[in-house]
């Protein structure tokens, strides 16, 4: 079916969808259609995470396997720091830009980690 004949039914159907009530799930069966549907409730979402700073901490499997999985980073990139800086700002929001001009002015060393992950020394 295409999606042109899809809407067509949903247009013919909107008035006796409008007036049909449904009856509301009691706590219980609320619970129990949660836990039998919800990828949150699914026993192998989660896992802990092997190593690192958050080692034993549970999170989704994919979430996971993205912290423990290999670096995109090539191994002979050096990771040194060219400067050094008092405040490095990562982000480019509203809220950031607004954070940086503030400090700005009272710290005179201050970096801007844009989106494509280069720094730039403002001072």
């Amino acid at each position: 079916m295409d999606i042109h004949a899809l809407q067509q039914i949903v247009h013919q159907t909107r008035d006796a969808r409008r007036k049909q009530t449904l009856p509301k799930f009691s706590p219980a069966d609320r619970d129990q259609l949660i836990h039998k549907y919800h990828p949150d409730f699914r026993e192998r979402a989660y896992r802990p995470i092997r190593f690192g700073p958050n080692e034993g901490d549970k999170t989704v499997v994919e979430l996971a396997t993205l912290l423990e999985g290999d670096s995109p980073i090539a191994d002979e990139f050096d990771l040194t720091a060219d400067y050094t800086t008092d405040v490095l700002v990562v982000g480019g929001g509203g809220a950031a830009v607004r954070r940086r001009s503030m400090r700005m002015r009272r710290v005179p060393r201050s970096s801007w980690l844009r989106s494509s992950v280069s720094a730039t020394p403002t001072a």
